[in-house]
């Protein structure tokens, strides 16, 4: 499920011949706050380079939550 991998994987996305990959951004709380993804259409995403994708979109969306985390803490004090 895309909860136990932590990712969305569409193929096909909204539209037909399209794949899509989606990752959540999490707040302060741990909960799914926003969220980073591509889409395009099947020949720029072969299969064999969706692991990669999901590498990057995943260090992005760290990033993104650290962020948030990092942004919380400063408005406590």
């Amino acid at each position: 499920t895309a909860r136990a991998q932590g990712y969305v994987y569409a193929d096909p996305a909204i539209v037909r011949s399209t794949r899509a990959i989606a990752m959540p951004i999490f707040d302060q709380a741990g909960q799914p706050a926003a969220a980073i993804s591509t889409i395009t259409i099947r020949p720029r995403l072969p299969a064999g380079r969706v692991d990669h994708l999901v590498m990057l979109l995943r260090r992005a969306a760290g990033e993104l939550s650290e962020g948030i985390r990092e942004s919380a803490k400063h408005k406590r004090r």
